[in-house]
């Protein structure tokens, strides 16, 4: 899924590839933000040399502040520690982290507080020129060229909300408003900041059983020492104990396979590099392909992918964890997993170093999917899995990088082929053979990874729609397939596990409505209403699927002049919706995992598709975003939010 996330400029791979690789770092930074920095051009490395050198051990940094945050790693002193192990800190955010997971508060005892430092704003007209502001009012920069000096973005923003037309109440939408703001530098920290992020519980490990053993047999005790002649100093300074990353522990391996297929992904990439670097305008130094050996380890495969179970796959649920063999998946699958675990321990310097091969990587997968759709393989098994590796790929360039030309490659390349292989292979409008109670689980694995696969292509076609103004590619009538089932069901570790979740689960001893027909009854002229029965087993997520389906079709009729005719009825549809939203919401019990991401702020997604409806009705001009041209930005959207909420 698109997560709803933000890509960091390759400009400055070279300038990530060159952290510090410090220990501490590592372990303060990798469990819980996706990396994202802005698009600029890279310093000259002289400079960088004369600006940003640590006087202790000579290594340069791209800005002053990652080189103060290494300085810390010289530093003895570790002031902050946790009451429950003892263990010390050198920063109070590290902590804090530690301690929601730490093994030691068997009691579950309160985290304490921890005093936090000022939360730094910059006044508007150093925002939009993106220069250093002191947060005064009026801030030096504006005292020193003698302009106004304004505080406006800081605002809240409440914005009215609809209830069958009326303003009755108001909705933040503080999620949206920061989640398309150009400046934001990660969009893990909106959700994190927003408390959108999926709740990690130590007591039920994220990898089941079969995956951890498959990990413990795969290579040897040596993992430091496959490239360490060629890289001595990679491993001096990290951790990469597993607890760093994630609450899951990894056993130790004691077998090479993995080293083998990396070898082998190592030879296809140098290969694909020099087959198409030039193509890509890179250049030798935009894609060091000797880094690959120092980053492409057991070691860092393995964390990595521990951390995107963890922390990714819950945002993007199409690959069955329990199944998923590092030994035996195809290669495409094995690199994009990695990745997306890497966009989640970035800044970590082995993540940021890693994220510098995902252009190449993306060139290499879709590549791969180009001859398995030549060679009619993508009808099998591995067939689906590729496409997944390039559907995983294209949420991992959106989330780790804002630059204009790969938005673009995606939604104008590479998406379309995505699209156009599901529909080789027949996915869409897929249907379960039988009940989910009735399945063997190798059935139902192979029947629900399509009708997955299927649904999040959807979803992120519309979220291009949404974000972008792009013209969909999948229609709604086409949305006639199942929907996925609960993820308690598709998260089952063993086919005993799934029989009896199975057995027990509401949904499975009958078929729930398609996308397609479940719009349709909201749009219909009559509605049985929230209480219908065969709204009983709706997720949360199906919730979320469901408006953004809305906006598709928004955007759909808006652009073709259908607004007026259809207003009315999208109106009213999409306030059934809500209905809806807060009857699922008024059954969600405590000992179910609260929404995260999108589906946590459904209720703004609401809003936001209101408010077009009404613009559009009026023949708003006003705002950019609702001409019907395709953008490579959030930009648009963000002051569309802006423009119509009530600060």
């Amino acid at each position: 899924m698109r997560r709803s996330l933000r890509r960091r400029s390759k400009d400055q791979a070279p300038a990530a590839s060159a952290r510090a690789k410090s220990h501490d770092r590592a372990v303060e930074h990798s469990v819980s933000k996706f990396s994202s920095q802005s698009a600029r051009e890279p310093e000259p490395a002289s400079e960088r040399v004369v600006q940003n050198q640590c006087s202790a051990c000579s290594k340069c940094f791209s800005s002053n502040s990652h080189l103060r945050r290494h300085q810390l790693s010289h530093s003895r002193h570790r002031q902050y520690r946790c009451p429950f192990c003892n263990r010390e800190f050198l920063r109070p955010d590290a902590l804090r982290r530690h301690c929601k997971t730490c093994t030691q508060n068997d009691q579950d005892e309160r985290i304490p507080e921890f005093t936090r430092g000022r939360r730094l704003r910059a006044c508007d007209s150093c925002r939009r020129k993106k220069v250093t502001c002191d947060g005064k009012d009026p801030c030096s920069g504006c005292s020193s060229k003698q302009i106004e000096c304004s505080y406006d973005h800081v605002t809240n923003i409440n914005v009215s909300s609809y209830e069958t037309g009326s303003t009755a109440g108001r909705i933040p939408v503080r999620f949206l408003l920061s989640y398309t703001d150009p400046s934001v530098e990660s969009i893990a920290d909106v959700f994190a900041a927003t408390g959108s992020q999926p709740q990690v519980l130590v007591e039920h490990p994220v990898h089941p059983a079969p995956i951890i053993d498959s990990v413990s047999q795969l290579y040897g005790e040596d993992m430091e020492g496959i490239f360490s002649n060629i890289f001595p100093d990679l491993f001096m300074e990290h951790d990469f104990s597993h607890n760093n990353l994630t609450s899951v522990e990894i056993p130790t391996p004691d077998h090479s396979a993995l080293q083998f297929r990396i070898e082998e992904l190592l030879s296809q990439l140098a290969l694909q590099h020099h087959k198409s670097f030039k193509m890509m305008e890179l250049t030798m130094d935009q894609v060091p392909i000797s880094l690959l050996k120092s980053v492409f380890t057991p070691t860092n495969f393995t964390n990595y992918i521990g951390t995107f179970f963890t922390y990714a796959h819950p945002h993007f649920p199409i690959i069955h964890q329990a199944t998923f063999n590092i030994k035996t998946i195809p290669l495409p699958l094995l690199l994009a997993v990695f990745l997306g675990g890497a966009v989640h321990a970035a800044p970590q310097d082995v993540a940021l170093s890693s994220l510098q091969f995902s252009d190449l990587s993306e060139e290499y997968i879709f590549e791969v999917l180009r001859k398995t759709i030549i060679n009619d393989g993508v009808k099998n098994v591995e067939g689906i899995q590729i496409i997944h590796a390039a559907l995983l790929i294209c949420a991992v360039q959106t989330i780790s990088n804002n630059a204009i030309v790969i938005l673009q490659r995606l939604r104008v390349t590479r998406y379309p082929v995505i699209v156009d292989a599901i529909r080789s292979m027949g996915l869409i409008g897929t249907v379960r053979s039988t009940r989910i109670d009735a399945m063997e689980w190798d059935q139902f694995i192979t029947e629900e990874s399509r009708i997955r696969l299927v649904t999040w292509m959807f979803l992120s076609d519309c979220m291009n729609t949404l974000f972008f103004k792009s013209p969909p590619q999948i229609s709604i009538s086409e949305m006639t397939g199942d929907l996925p089932c609960a993820d308690t069901l598709f998260e089952a570790s063993t086919a005993t596990e799934f029989t009896r979740l199975a057995r027990s689960a509401p949904s499975s001893s009958s078929r729930g409505p398609s996308l397609e027909s479940w719009i349709s009854s909201l749009m219909a002229e009559t509605w049985l209403g929230p209480e219908d029965p065969s709204l009983n087993w709706l997720e949360p997520y199906h919730l979320m699927m469901a408006i953004f389906a809305f906006h598709s079709i928004i955007f759909t009729s808006r652009t073709n002049l259908l607004a007026s005719s259809s207003y009315l009825i999208l109106l009213r549809a999409t306030n059934r919706w809500r209905e809806v939203w807060e009857k699922v919401k008024s059954r969600q019990t405590r000992e179910q995992l609260p929404p995260f991401g999108f589906t946590k702020y459904g209720l703004e997604l609401w809003w936001l598709a209101q408010k077009i409806l009404e613009l559009a009705q009026s023949n708003d001009s006003e705002s950019k975003y609702m001409s019907g041209a395709p953008t490579n930005s959030l930009q648009e959207l963000h002051e569309f939010i802006r423009l119509h909420g009530e600060i």
